[in-house]
This record gives structure tokens, C-alpha cells and sequence, in this order.
């Protein structure tokens, strides 16, 4: 067997082992964007009652005379926000604090949208590798006459290729209501730290 033959030897034997990996982890996908669905249905639904703070009522998420009922109307990134930054202590730089609880904050929504956003790339990449694997077995079946394998073979790569595509498309529909989500998340956030900043302030005598 010379060096060439070799190689394709090791590449057939290669990639005749990565089918079954890569088909359980496209149903593994699957399942996880199904779940993933729900949950954005689930919080597209608490959204509809939701309260974003504007820059006329910003006081009543804040201070004193914080409204419990505004609060807890708010989103649960706005809340669990509000919650860190009450608990920063009066001897504490105000400002320093609230800069880095934000972008904490920040941090911890983009990491939530990237887990939806890895799903657009990994179901395409998953799905190709699962429709060609199949393809050369397919064609490895034609040359020795095996009709059946063959059909069997270009089942498995059509199907997955289906489903690799279902995974991408409906991930970025939910990639797109969470990021608005986010941005609104963001937006109410950023405004309640620059109030939370300027109570702060020295003002002028």
C-alpha cells in the first residue's frame, strides 16, 4: 500500500467515525433550540407586562421612594441590576461600582445571546458534515452495486442537512427577540445608573 492509499484509508476511517458523533449531537441541537424556543416564548409572554423605566419615572426604581410594585415589574435583568447596585455599600465610590455592575451586567446578556447565536453556525457546520459523510458512503456503495445502502446513505445525508438548516433558522429568529429584548434591557439599565451616578454628584452650592 503506498503512502497515498494510505491516507485515504485513514481520512475514509476518519470521518466513518465522526458520523454517529455528529448525528447525536445535531439531535442534541435540536432538542436544545426546542427548549431554547420555549424559554423565548415563555419570556416573550412576561415581556407583554413588563415596565421599562424612562427617564420620567427612573426615581421610582430607585432610592427611598423606590416603588416596590415598579420594581417588580421591571424585567429580570433590570431587577437583578437594581438588586446589585442597592447592595453596594454608602462608603463605596458610587459611580466606580455602578460602572462595573453595568457592565457586568452587559457581560452576562451578550454571554445569554451568544448561546443562541453558536446555534446558527453549529447547526450548518453539523448538518454539511452529517450530508457528507453519507454522501461517500453512498458513493462507496454505488461502485459495488449496493442500491439500498446507497438510498439508505442519502437518506441520512438529506435529512440531516434538513435539520441542520431547521436549527440555524429558528435560532436566528430567537437571536433576534432576544437582542431587542437585550437592548431594552440596556437601554433602562444604562439610565438608571447615570441617575444612580448623578444623585451621587456634589451639586453646586
Amino acid at each position: 500500500m503506498n503512502f497515498m492509499a494510505f491516507l485515504q484509508s485513514a481520512l475514509y476511517v476518519i470521518s466513518e467515525s465522526l458520523l454517529y458523533p455528529v448525528m447525536t449531537i445535531i439531535l442534541i441541537l435540536f432538542c436544545l433550540v426546542i427548549f431554547r424556543s420555549g424559554e423565548i416564548l415563555a419570556e416573550g409572554l412576561r415581556r407583554r407586562t413588563i415596565k421599562i423605566p424612562e427617564p420620567g419615572d427612573a426615581a421610582s426604581f430607585l432610592g427611598p421612594a423606590a416603588n416596590v410594585a415598579a420594581i417588580e415589574a421591571a424585567s429580570s435583568a433590570v431587577r437583578k441590576f437594581l438588586k446589585d447596585v442597592r447592595s453596594i455599600p454608602d462608603s463605596a465610590p458610587k459611580d466606580l461600582h455602578v460602572a462595573y455592575r453595568l457592565q457586568e451586567s452587559e457581560e452576562h446578556m451578550n454571554w445569554e445571546l451568544g448561546k443562541i447565536r453558536r446555534l446558527i453556525r453549529l447547526g450548518p457546520m453539523l448538518g454539511l458534515m452529517a450530508t457528507l459523510i453519507p454522501m461517500g458512503q453512498a458513493l462507496a456503495a454505488l461502485t459495488e452495486g449496493e442500491m439500498q445502502k446507497m438510498a439508505n446513505s442519502m437518506i441520512i445525508a438529506f435529512t440531516a442537512t434538513v435539520v441542520g438548516l431547521f436549527i440555524a433558522g429558528v435560532s436566528f429568529v430567537l437571536s433576534q427577540y432576544k437582542a431587542r429584548w437585550i437592548s431594552e434591557d440596556r437601554r433602562a439599565m444604562e439610565l438608571l445608573a447615570e441617575v444612580l451616578i448623578a444623585d451621587r454628584e456634589p451639586r453646586p452650592r
